[in-house]
C-alpha cells in the first residue's frame, strides 16, 4: 500500500511530478494499493486549477478514496458528501470514504454504501491530524483484515482522542491506555 496526500502532492516540484505520477502507475500496476486523501491547503498550490489537475490524476489511479467534505467545498464548492461521492463516481475505486465531521462518515464500495454516525468529542482542543488519525488507523484496520464498520468505528475514535490534544500530540502512557482500552 502506498498514501499520498494533496500535500505531498502540492510540495512535489512540478518539473518532478510526471515522475511521480510514473512511479505510481508502475507501483499500482505491480499490484500495490494507491491511496490518496485530497488533503487540499490552498496557499500550497500556484492556482486552485493546478490542484485540481493534479487530484485528477490522483482520483484516476487511486484505489482508495480518503476526502474529507471540508477539502472538496473548498476547492471545488462541493458541500455534502452525496455530492463528493457524485463527484468521485466516474472514477474507478474499492473505497470510497468521505470524512464529514460531525456529520458523520459515508463509504462507498462496488458492493454497499454506509453511513457511520459520529459521537461528537466535548472536548475538541486541536483538530490537527484528525484526518491523519482517522486515515492511519482506518489503513491499519483494513490491512488487517478488519471489515469497513470496524476500521471505521476504531478511526473514529483515534480521530477524536487526537483532538482532545494539543497539536496532536499524546503522551505515550496515555496513548497506551487509549489502545488498551480498544481491545484490537
Amino acid at each position: 500500500m502506498i498514501f499520498f496526500s494533496g500535500i505531498s502532492l502540492a510540495v512535489i516540484l512540478p518539473k518532478d511530478r510526471p515522475k511521480f505520477w510514473q512511479l505510481l502507475r508502475s507501483l499500482k500496476k505491480s499490484g500495490l494499493t494507491i491511496v490518496f486523501d485530497p488533503n487540499y491547503r490552498a496557499r500550497k498550490w500556484d492556482t486552485p486549477e493546478q490542484a485540481k489537475e493534479q487530484f485528477e490524476q490522483a482520483f484516476t489511479l487511486a484505489d482508495i478514496l480518503l476526502p474529507g467534505v471540508d477539502d472538496f467545498e473548498q476547492l471545488y464548492g462541493i458541500s455534502t458528501s452525496e455530492a463528493v461521492y457524485d463527484f468521485c463516481k466516474p472514477y474507478i475505486f474499492e473505497e470510497l470514504v468521505i470524512k464529514n465531521g460531525e456529520a458523520g462518515i459515508f463509504c462507498y464500495t462496488a458492493q454497499q454504501a454506509y453511513h457511520f454516525p459520529i459521537t461528537p468529542v466535548e472536548n475538541v482542543v486541536d483538530t490537527t491530524s484528525a484526518g491523519d488519525s482517522f486515515n492511519g488507523v482506518y489503513l491499519g484496520a483494513r490491512s488487517k483484515g478488519l471489515n469497513i464498520s470496524h476500521a471505521v468505528e476504531l478511526a473514529s475514535k483515534a480521530a477524536g482522542f487526537v483532538i482532545q490534544h494539543y497539536g496532536a500530540i499524546v503522551e505515550p502512557i496515555t496513548y497506551q491506555q487509549f489502545i488498551e482500552q480498544q481491545h484490537i
